[in-house]
């Protein structure tokens, strides 16, 4: 999701990419595979491995960009609490299985404990991953993951498809590989982040 987002939005913006999932480095490594391919001035990456090197890098330098995205570990560390912190947007991946839900528990419980910080709630959403739509099964997990979590779906999702592996190994977007359906889906997740981002402003 955070390359993907990233790769595209730079087409016509400034962005900043910031991998904070340490020591997994996979934006990190997409990004160097795409500089290689695809130089652009227009998207830049770092790495950042503790919160406050993170707030350090938003206090000084989120200013020079459109848009920062932050690849965020998938689970509860304190560059995770930092980044529920000075977020604007908080999304939430989340394949359609009861396992993947339970398992976010611990993403519920930091959001809710973010927004008890910042005296409101998160604007926070989640975006279904591997989705498969015309099954009565991903419908009632969609349901179920919403009123468990307590936030809403985006209405954007991304479904099971080769391109997002392809693309995430090549330094692509699957905005960018040939898959027809992944372009149509990576380009309505970025309007609606920019809309969900215009509201918030």
């Amino acid at each position: 999701m955070a390359t993907n987002l990233a790769g595209e939005l730079s087409r016509t913006k400034p962005v900043c990419l910031i991998d904070c999932d340490v020591p997994q480095d996979t934006s990190t490594s997409w990004y160097s595979v795409r500089r290689a391919k695809k130089p652009s001035q227009n998207l830049t990456a770092y790495r950042v491995s503790n919160g406050q090197d993170l707030l350090d890098f938003v206090d000084k330098e989120a200013g020079k960009y459109k848009y920062v995205i932050l690849d965020s570990p998938p689970r509860i560390t304190d560059i995770g609490r930092a980044i529920a912190l000075v977020s604007d947007l908080i999304i939430v991946p989340v394949g359609a299985s009861s396992a993947e839900i339970w398992a976010s528990e611990d993403v519920k419980v930091m959001l809710g404990q973010a927004g008890e910080v910042k005296g409101a709630p998160l604007d926070a959403h989640l975006l279904w991953t591997r989705y498969k739509d015309y099954t009565v099964l991903s419908r009632e997990i969609h349901d179920e993951a919403e009123k468990f979590m307590g936030i809403p779906s985006l209405e954007t999702t991304l479904g099971y498809r080769q391109a997002y592996i392809e693309a995430l190994g090549s330094g692509l977007t699957a905005g960018e590989t040939k898959d027809k359906k992944a372009q149509l889906e990576v380009a309505s997740l970025c309007v609606e982040v920019k809309k969900l981002l215009k509201q918030g402003e």
